[in-house]
């Protein structure tokens, strides 16, 4: 089951009493590690980050259904870590697209004007994909409520791939006065 798929998400309730023992524990675990790490010297230490990442960006396309090629997946991010000799095959614009997206998104976590919509962009095939955006400056407030009847009234269409928050609103019918 993926996160996804459980029927609280993404509304998560949990005890944080109960939590603090093991992620001290695991926090503990990943000092000691980095520790080791920065013994091992830089090219160990960007060798395994290498690894990682290109884990990380296999993965998280499998979760959304997508296949991208190991092969290329790795070369784009030994190029972009400075490991040239792990790059051997030469990625897809796409694929490197998507390798730039995950890295931005794990190492500077922008949130520049646009930078969404760009790792958006990159994380789908090009051909036919048009994606205008704009910056909406506007303040709203927080916390309103909107009714079950007010959410009934809306004419949403859901998507089958993750319809809780894939959908459109459409235009709803052109009703006459009475």
């Amino acid at each position: 089951m993926f996160i996804w798929e459980h029927h609280h998400w993404p509304h998560f309730r949990w005890d944080a009493n109960a939590l603090l023992t093991p992620l001290a524990a695991a926090r503990h675990k990943q000092g000691q590690l980095l520790g080791r790490m920065r013994d091992l010297g830089f090219k160990p230490r960007k060798e395994a980050e290498w690894r990682a990442t290109v884990e990380d960006v296999i993965r998280t396309f499998e979760i959304e259904g997508e296949r991208l090629d190991c092969a290329e997946v790795r070369s784009s991010v030994a190029r972009r870590l400075g490991l040239p000799d792990a790059a051997m095959t030469p990625p897809d614009r796409r694929v490197d697209g998507v390798v730039e997206m995950m890295l931005d998104a794990m190492h500077n976590r922008s949130r520049r004007r646009g930078s969404m919509v760009g790792r958006r962009r990159c994380s789908r095939p090009g051909t036919g994909l048009h994606i205008q955006s704009r910056l909406d400056e506007n303040v709203y407030g927080a916390g309103i409520k909107v009714s079950d009847q007010e959410i009934e009234r809306l004419a949403i269409e859901r998507d089958q791939f993750h319809g809780e928050w894939n959908y459109r609103l459409m235009p709803r019918e052109c009703q006459s006065a009475p």
